[in-house]
């Protein structure tokens, strides 16, 4: 596992989906703790809840583009611990 240095601002994740598809991105927003409040006020600004996951919720923003909110540490990009 590579690890970046605390507090990078971008993260790139490069997965293999299942299915046969052209090549594709989106952006993942890490919230820390309160990804509802994150959804909440992207909602406010216009964005549309498409989909909710046990580690990431996926937005439509008022353009038509799609995004994810996750519970990732913002400064650490590390995955939240045992609650």
């Amino acid at each position: 596992m590579v690890a970046p240095p605390t507090g990078l601002p971008v993260r790139l994740l490069l997965q293999r989906l299942d299915a046969e598809r052209p090549a594709s991105a989106h952006l993942d927003l890490a919230c820390g703790t309160d990804v509802a409040g994150v959804r909440a006020r992207h909602e406010r600004l216009g964005a549309v809840l498409v989909a909710e996951q046990p580690h990431w919720t996926v937005m439509r923003d008022p353009t038509g583009g799609t995004y994810c909110l996750t519970g990732r540490d913002p400064q650490t990009g590390g995955l939240p611990g045992p609650s």
